[in-house]
């Protein structure tokens, strides 16, 4: 086994326990660079935090199966995960480009990632922020999307679990995820 290997698994077990200092980290770490890989390949800041989200969730949910091994930091691997992701995205517009990797990002394997202190200090603060505005939600938002997004249950589970219909469920689901949403945009933006 590679030296490292048991501080990479040990991130995947972070992620899956939902080890939220862990994930302000990773949020401090890496997403400055995945930001600067997409709107330096004609993306959006939208676009970035799409690509991070969608990256940091396929993570997880590969984190849950015991199967899967992270064999490279978390940061080069959601790097790269997003870095094919909007190569696919920009395929799928029509547009065969190149992606060019970020300046000053170093994915030699080793974990190197260079992270400006300022955009670092920013993202820590916006994940905090998250945090506090998710707790703003009403209990049983909090339910439904911990249930569903965090625990991933069906929408079935958390409707038998809270003793609602599966259409409520998965209205109000949606509802909560576009009220956080709208919450986490005021604070972004």
């Amino acid at each position: 086994m590679h030296p490292r290997m048991s501080a990479y698994q040990h991130q995947l077990t972070a992620l899956k326990n939902h080890d939220n200092s862990f994930i302000q980290q990773v949020y401090q770490d890496c997403s400055p660079s995945i930001k600067q890989l997409i709107l330096s390949n004609g993306g959006s800041i939208s676009d970035a935090k799409e690509m991070f989200q969608k990256a940091l969730i396929d993570t997880y949910e590969k984190a849950l199966k015991d199967t899967f091994t992270l064999r490279v930091p978390i940061c080069n691997y959601l790097y790269r995960v997003c870095k094919n992701m909007w190569l696919n995205e920009l395929r799928k517009k029509g547009k065969h480009v190149t992606i060019s990797d970020v300046e000053g990002y170093k994915d030699d394997g080793t974990g190197d990632v260079m992270v400006q202190q300022e955009e670092a200090a920013a993202e820590e603060k916006r994940v905090a922020l998250m945090m506090r505005h998710f707790h703003r939600l009403g209990k049983q938002c909090q339910q439904i999307l911990k249930m569903r997004w965090f625990e991933k249950k069906s929408y079935q589970v958390v409707a038998e679990h809270l003793d609602i219909s599966y259409g409520y469920a998965r209205r109000r689901g949606s509802e909560c995820m576009q009220q956080w949403r709208r919450l986490i945009e005021e604070i972004i933006d």
